[in-house]
């Protein structure tokens, strides 16, 4: 069953700096409330032990597969790492969450992330968020793909 993800955050851009508006200020996530969401999942997607001073051990970790061979057993790996980081870190329900890994090339993976979350008139959703991020084995880089990113 779908939960509801609404929350307000601040609003960064892609590049980690503070969203500004229009007026200059400080923009939040007040206006899409899905967005915060989303940037919780790519924080704890970059996150590494040790990133939160709170949860000590709340990381993804992904680097752990820099220099790993592109396989089917390792994109398994990190289908469970990321439900596991997500689930645990509290981010999202484990029934609401999908996860599934693809190879691009040789040494790059996308990361496709479905979470189930009811549509409200506080967020952008018509129905799941849809969230597609890339990982490079190569150098441990983790893009997040804005052209596919969303709701279906």
């Amino acid at each position: 069953m779908a939960s509801n993800y609404d929350s307000i955050d601040i609003w960064w851009t892609e590049d980690g700096d503070f969203k500004i508006s229009d007026s200059g200020d400080i923009e939040g996530t007040e206006v899409d409330q899905i967005e915060a969401l989303k940037q919780k999942v790519m924080d704890m997607l970059v996150s590494d032990t040790g990133d939160w001073l709170g949860y000590p051990t709340l990381a993804a970790n992904l680097a752990d597969f820099v220099g790993e061979a592109n396989t089917r057993e390792n994109a398994k790996k990190i289908e469970e790492r990321v439900k596991k980081v997500l689930v645990n870190g509290d981010i999202v329900s484990k029934s609401d969450i999908e996860v599934s890994v693809g190879a691009i090339n040789i040494d790059m993976v996308a990361i496709n992330i479905i979470v189930h979350a009811l549509p409200t008139m506080r967020n952008s959703l018509k129905r799941e968020m849809v969230m597609t991020f890339f990982f490079a084995s190569s150098d441990g880089h983790i893009e997040w793909s804005n052209g596919q990113s969303g709701e279906v």
